[in-house]
């Protein structure tokens, strides 16, 4: 992302509904006095439209994350065509009474677009249901684009307790599902108490536990969580949500709530189901059963088994553009099944998929690239989380490798012995990045010293500072010994990366570097059951993973930066301590005076206070111990994501992040992806 565009999204903000840029989408067009809102985090300066058309300047402080709302005056809502026709036939309502009170909005990154046109995309059937998802998922934030924080979605704001249990969320009056009933507290409720309580809907119930929800009023919910988590709005920003749901439809189905017993029990068994629950968890799930109300921008109007499963849009979706245009701009999204890669590939080349990153491999960097003129398609290279790492084991079982590993001189010293711009070359055709672990350079927490860290090849170096550490004794093959002298040193690198793909080979490559400056080891791929009972056990001695080039490290399932990734292990038991406890019978006590303790002890001061500035003040400091300590070896990171975006689909952008969290290329917000000519793209 350039600096125009990273300046231009950080202006077309919530509050900034009156900017304006380029051709407008065609009526209906209705008078409405619309409500607006701009996350502030520290002391700000906000430009603030009242309505008497002055401007003034108003200083906003805050401790805690907080939403300002400001009001436009005289903003004028649109609509689809397609949705305007429904509501001249009396078949719609207005706009203006499909919309809430107070409309999320979605900046765009380039301009204001044009109503109409399909999106093609591929996909393989109801077990790839997170392709169609991640192209609809909306949740109670969203991610900027630009500074990859968080804004409102959802919900209007909220406040957080300082426990970081007890979350105040104030929803938006007038949101609707998407068969127009009123979206309210009433449906969070319901769904805590008949389906999230119940251990036979819900048996299991992953991070962070909900201990209860309540309402204060109709637009107003209180979550309570049975643990402190300060990210826990971080963690909301996609689809489907468990918080809530379409009490309204859904009450049928429940044996508890239903009126109608006989009639739930034959619909059960008509299904094909031996158990209302199994019916329910069907009937509520957006993918199988398209009548589910919902509240997406598009939503399904078929089944996921069909050639092509259709999603059209939503006409009570809660988002607006800044200037007032009811969002998506795109009529639909059709998803095109397929079993074969090849045939994949083949609608690619031949211009058939139009917006697309899940199944697009980089092995096909060439095929794809060769043809963009012939499908009529540009290939954009995404920036990934990505990457290839050698994790050494600092907590190895294996006494002698501990103490190897735990020598920063010979893991400065396996580092300098990397070509990594030779294995970029060779395994990854040239498209990676040659870099040390560390976050991306797109991340807000990158830190230049630690991607260069010891990422030079200096084999001589790398010797030196064997020879140093007292291993520079050799035997005939020329493999360094013991420093008790009982035989060469050796260790296996462990991964489930196959030979032949990329990041097998480089695996392999990076066993011969290390032998070139007289380490002996070997690289083991094996099946992942294998390697997790392996890491599960502490019984690793080196790890190969595709981590340590993350982009959003403060949101990753485990944080490995501190060593709690278990499988990437660097800290071996000391991770399984403090990521475990105690209790986990592999879990051990690092040296009372280890530099690990200190990132535990920065990320619990970050994790209490959970502000953006206290994980980027914790990220820092962590990655200037790693600048020292180079606790992995990271060789390639950034590998970059291929997207297909077809010719005259605009409001894409260049060199965007993707990871799962951020929904991958659908970080911009695929409802404000528009076609130029969409006539063309019917």
């Amino acid at each position: 992302m350039n600096r125009r565009h990273f300046l231009r999204g950080a202006a077309l903000t919530a509050a900034s509904l009156a900017a304006a840029s380029c051709a407008q989408p065609t009526p209906i067009v209705v008078e409405k006095q619309v409500e607006v809102e701009k996350v502030v985090k520290e002391t700000v300066v906000v430009e603030k439209q009242v309505a008497v058309e002055k401007v003034v300047k108003e200083t906003v402080v805050v401790e805690k994350p907080v939403v300002v709302e400001q009001v436009v005056a005289g903003t004028k809502f649109k609509e689809a065509p397609m949705l305007a026709e429904l509501v001249a036939a009396g078949k719609l309502p207005p706009v203006d009474e499909r919309l809430p009170k107070v409309p999320s909005v979605y900046p765009v990154p380039d301009s204001i677009g044009k109503y109409g046109g399909t999106l093609r995309r591929g996909f393989k059937g109801v077990s790839d249901r997170w392709g169609p998802s991640k192209t609809k998922d909306v949740g109670l934030t969203h991610f900027n684009y630009w500074d990859l924080d968080i804004r409102p979605d959802i919900v209007m704001n909220w406040q957080m307790s300082t426990d970081a249990k007890r979350w105040t969320l104030k929803l938006r009056e007038g949101m609707k599902w998407s068969d127009g009933t009123p979206f309210t507290s009433a449906d969070w409720t319901w769904a805590f108490k008949n389906v999230y309580s119940n251990a036979d809907l819900t048996p299991t119930k992953s991070a962070p536990v909900i201990a209860d929800e309540s309402a204060i009023d109709d637009y107003t919910v209180v979550v309570t969580l049975e643990k402190a988590f300060p990210l826990f709005m971080h963690f909301e920003n996609r689809g489907p949500s468990t918080r809530y749901l379409p009490a309204h439809y859904l009450k049928p189905f429940h044996q508890v709530l239903t009126d109608d017993k006989a009639k739930l029990d034959a619909a059960t068994k008509a299904a094909g189901f031996n158990a209302w629950t199994e019916y329910f968890l069907n009937r509520n799930d957006w993918l199988l059963n398209p009548a589910r109300p919902m509240e997406y921008p598009w939503i399904p109007i078929n089944e996921p088994s069909a050639e092509l499963f259709v999603m059209e849009r939503n006409p009570y979706f809660h988002v607006v553009d800044p200037e007032g245009n009811q969002l998506p701009y795109i009529d639909r999204v059709n998803h095109r099944l397929f079993s074969s890669v090849d045939v994949f590939n083949m609608w690619i080349v031949n211009g058939e998929i139009d917006f697309q990153y899940r199944h697009v491999d980089i092995i096909n960097y060439s095929l794809f690239k060769d043809n963009e003129a012939k499908g009529q398609y540009k290939l954009k290279l995404l920036t990934t989380d990505n990457g290839d790492t050698f994790c050494p084991n600092h907590d190895c079982k294996v006494p002698k490798l501990k103490e190897f590993f735990g020598d920063v001189l010979v893991r400065k010293a396996m580092s300098l012995a990397m070509d990594r711009a030779t294995i970029n070359e060779i395994a990854y055709d040239g498209l990676a990045v040659p870099r040390q672990a560390s976050p991306t350079s797109s991340s807000p927490f990158y830190h230049e010293a630690a991607t260069k860290a010891y990422a030079e090849y200096d084999p001589a170096q790398a010797n030196k500072l064997l020879d140093e550490a007292g291993y520079d004794k050799k035997n005939s093959d020329g493999f360094r010994l013991w420093k008790d002298g009982s035989g060469p040193v050796f260790f296996t690198i462990e991964g489930v990366a196959p030979t032949g793909t990329p990041s097998g080979d480089a695996a392999l490559m990076v066993v011969d570097y290390l032998k070139k400056v007289g380490i002996n080891c070997a690289w083991k791929d094996e099946e992942r059951s294998l390697y997790e009972e392996h890491h599960g056990a502490n019984l690793t001695e080196g790890a190969w993973w595709g981590h340590y080039h993350e982009t959003l490290t403060h949101l990753t399932h485990s944080n490995g930066w501190v060593g709690e990734m278990l499988d990437r292990p660097w800290a071996g038991g000391w991770g399984r301590l403090y990521k475990n406890g105690p209790n986990d019978a592999n879990a051990s006590e690092p040296p009372a005076d280890h530099w690990i303790r200190d990132l535990w002890a920065w990320w619990d001061e970050a994790e209490a206070k959970g502000t953006m500035d206290a994980y980027k003040d914790a990220m820092k400091r962590t990655m200037d111990v790693w600048v020292e300590q180079v606790p992995v070896i990271g060789i390639l990171g950034e590998i970059p994501g291929p997207l297909i975006v077809k010719d005259g689909l605009m409001n894409t952008l260049d060199g965007l992040p993707v990871n799962d969290r951020m929904a991958d290329e659908h970080l911009v917000g695929t409802p404000i992806l528009y076609w130029d000519d969409p006539a063309k793209h019917v």
